[in-house]
Order: C-alpha cells, then structure tokens, then sequence
C-alpha cells in the first residue's frame, strides 16, 4: 500500500532554504512511511510554515498527524513573593502554551488568578492528590496570583507548559531529509492530502525530533546579504547627494 502511495505521489516544489529561519537536520531517513513527532519549539512556532526538504531543496509533501498526548515542557517554579494574603509567582515562559500546576497539599481550597482569568482550586480528599490546575496563556510574561486568606501559603511542587501535540507523516524518500520552520508563508497544499486518511490508517516508523534547536545559518547569511546591500545603496545615495550639491 506504501508503495503504491509513493509511486502516486510526486515530490513537492523545491524553495529557498535560507527564508527560514531554523533548519533542523533530520539525519539520513529510511525509506519509508514515518512520523515525524513535532518538538515544542517546533509546535510554538506554528504549523503552517513547517516544510520538510530533502539535500536538494525539493518539499517532502506530509499530512499533519494530531496526536493524543500533548508536549510537555517542564519549568522551574519562581520564588515566592507575597502580596498581602496572597502569593505571586512571576513565570517566564519560553513560549505561550497553557501552564499547568501540581501541589503537594492534599486538602485546601484556594482561588488562582493569571489576569483577569480567575478559578478555584481545591481537593476535599486527603487519600489522594489533588488535581492539576491549567491556564491558558497566551503571552510568555505571566503573574500567577493564588490567594492563600488566612491559611498559610499554598506549596506549587511542579510547574508545566503543555503544547497541543502533532505530528508530520510523510513518505521518506531516502536520504538526509531538513525540518524548516520560521518564515512568513502560508500552510502547504500537497496532493497526498487526497490520501490522507488512507496514510494515517498505516502503521509508520516513529522519529522524534533530538537534535537541538539552531538558527539557520542560510538564513543569517542571507539577512546579511540584504542588509549590507541596503547599506551600500545608502552610501551610494549620499555620495550621489553631496555630488549634486556641489555641481
């Protein structure tokens, strides 16, 4: 059936690497149906501008895969800061996602506030854990404010982003194979997205992304280019200025 699917499906348009601005190298990948399970920093940047290409720049079309389990980014829990009856906690999130808590306390009952969005936050059984509490969170810069009144403050034991989790799934051709993300450009439109439900019923080869995140040095290279040329045509400008004046 993989097979078939290949032999159906042509390879995507070639682009210029050096528009985006993180080049994540895949290594040599089998041949084969895989997915491709997206990391967070993937996933925050977005979905559509995600492109797999191959050593000649040519698009590996995929389908995006929604998984059941979403990416989990742990976080250091911030000092303690008190604000009357309350607790202030400054987080610095790496991206924006939804934060989620854990307590070590077993029976309280608090409200917690991110903003103007505000909910309570209690557990009745001292047998069992309480239950996480999640927030939306959609800028990085996040005070999280729990009013403790007059019990004593409310221990945070862990600290947690969550991402939707996805994954691209894809026919590899062979070969090293580079995830780009980072530029301006709108989602893809394959024609193996025809065949997406016939693809997602197939068992695929599981690849997850572990090499660490880097800024394309293409696309560096190429924003230097662009910038040193506008500095010359400045230059030039000016000279032709003052020529002009002087005659």
């Amino acid at each position: 059936m993989i097979l078939a699917i290949a032999l159906l499906v042509a390879a995507g348009a070639p682009l210029d690497r050096g528009d985006f601005r993180y080049a994540r190298p895949l290594g040599d990948v089998q041949p084969g149906l895989v997915s491709l399970v997206l990391d967070a920093d993937a996933l925050a940047h977005g979905l559509d501008d995600l492109r797999i290409v191959d050593a000649h720049d040519r698009q590996v079309p995929y389908v995006v895969e929604a998984r059941t389990s979403p990416i989990g980014v742990p976080l250091p829990v911030p000092a303690r800061a008190q604000q009357g009856s309350s607790s202030l906690y400054h987080f610095a999130l790496p991206y924006s996602g939804k934060l989620e808590l854990t307590t070590s306390a077993r029976v309280f009952e608090r409200r917690v506030s991110i903003g103007r969005s505000s909910r309570p936050w209690s557990n009745a059984d001292p047998d069992h854990p309480a239950p996480p509490i999640d927030f939306d969170c959609r800028t990085t810069d996040v005070d999280l404010v729990i009013d403790d009144g007059d019990n004593a403050p409310l221990p945070i034991a862990s600290a947690k982003l969550l991402l939707p989790g996805y994954a691209l799934r894809f026919i590899a051709p062979g070969g090293p194979l580079t995830l780009l993300y980072g530029a301006p450009i709108a989602a893809p439109h394959y024609d193996i997205a025809l065949m997406s439900e016939r693809l997602l019923a197939q068992p695929a080869r599981t690849m997850i992304m572990l090499r660490p995140v880097a800024r394309n040095e293409t696309h560096v290279e190429k924003r230097v280019f662009w910038i040193a040329i506008v500095a010359a045509v400045t230059v030039l400008l000016v000279v032709l200025a003052r020529l002009l004046v002087r005659t």
